[in-house]
């Protein structure tokens, strides 16, 4: 059987954001996830090899201290004193645990960016199950969590498959989010290949069936 895999990609260009506000913005976003499906966003470190990092343990979204570690250990430091590049900001990356195409999921997360040559994201690869196909809520859910995360401009949910070269230019394959101002003749093409519009925080998402 060929399971579809999809990908969450959220953006934001500029966003100071402090270390203690983006261990914050963490936990929130994985709990919000794991509310929409349980079994396959819950998230693991990786380790040295595949063998130690299955062996790992899901953690705690909600061990603030335990996140902030995390979020300090892959700062980008400079060669010579080891200080943080405080414009580069804070990144984390996690997976659920599986190898197997049907439950995999990663997650990567860069906040507090405020560098010209980086950018604030969120990307999420995971298994589109028929039950969140048929749920629109969860759909919406999935990148109001993501845009709400690093207060995101845009957002692109789609099938793998179906991706484009670039992600440059919008598109709409399966859902996409747009901030309120931003990119207006973007929003106006959206706004007319969708099916479905639904108000979200600061901006707009776009569904398409």
């Amino acid at each position: 059987m060929t399971i579809t895999r999809y990908k969450l990609l959220a953006y934001r260009a500029n966003r100071p954001r402090s270390l203690d506000e983006c261990t914050g913005d963490v936990s929130v976003l994985l709990n919000r996830l794991a509310k929409i499906s349980p079994a396959i966003f819950r998230w693991k470190l990786l380790g040295s090899s595949k063998r130690k990092a299955i062996q790992n343990s899901f953690i705690d979204t909600n061990n603030l201290e335990f996140l902030s570690g995390l979020l300090l250990k892959n700062a980008n430091r400079r060669d010579d004193d080891r200080s943080i590049i405080p414009d580069l900001g804070f990144r984390i990356f996690f997976w659920n645990g599986s190898s197997k195409d049907d439950i995999a999921a990663s997650i990567s997360i860069a906040n507090g960016i405020t560098s010209k040559v980086a950018t604030n994201s969120v990307v999420l690869e995971f298994p589109y199950s028929d039950e969140l196909k048929k749920n629109v809520e969860a759909t919406i859910e999935l990148l109001s969590a993501a845009a709400d995360a690093i207060d995101a401009e845009r957002a692109l949910l789609f099938r793998e498959d179906l991706a484009p070269i670039s992600f440059d230019e919008m598109f709409l394959e399966t859902a996409a989010f747009l901030a309120d101002g931003f990119d207006p003749q973007t929003a106006h093409r959206l706004m007319q290949e969708a099916d479905q519009k639904i108000s979200a925080n600061n901006g707009k998402i776009f569904i398409k069936r």
